[in-house]
């Protein structure tokens, strides 16, 4: 019986290990990554926003009160953009809540994740520089990225 119990146990993490492969493959084609902070009580560019999709990052800035944008966009290798979805926990991020903590409360700041993916959408918003354990695994990936843009100003 234990034997049994065993065999179907490994099956089934078996069928999870490749329907996550499936996923990510998906994602490395045809998904989309969005990252972004924001803060409300500031003067200049301060909502900015990255996409990541086939291998192009494009920055957008934008201005408060105003619709005064900056675009800017630069390519993304093949390696670079399988290193970062190898570390997305796809499963694990749909499941997430849409809000963690109080973000951008007293002007403290926000940013958030989206993806997209087969169909499905989901945004996860939280606190600046406090992000959910589940994300820690490639937020400084999406971070960096964002910051590479120093020409974009």
């Amino acid at each position: 019986m234990k034997n049994l119990l065993g065999i179907a146990l490994m099956f089934v993490i078996i069928i999870g290990i490749l329907l996550t492969g499936c996923d990510k493959e998906q994602l490395a084609q045809e998904g989309t990554i969005k990252y972004g902070t924001s803060f409300g009580m500031c003067v200049g560019f301060c909502r900015n926003e990255i996409t990541i999709s086939q291998n192009k990052v494009t920055l957008v800035r934008r201005k408060n009160a105003t619709n005064e944008s900056k675009t800017c966009a630069q390519s993304l290798s093949s390696e670079q953009r399988q290193q970062l979805i190898n570390k997305i926990d796809l499963p694990r991020f749909f499941v997430l809540e849409e809000r963690y903590g109080c973000p951008d409360c007293a002007d403290g700041g926000a940013e958030w994740i989206e993806i997209e993916q087969d169909g499905k959408k989901h945004k996860v918003t939280f606190e600046y520089r406090r992000e959910p354990e589940a994300v820690k695994a490639y937020i400084e990936d999406l971070r960096q990225q964002m910051s590479s843009f120093t020409d974009c100003k």
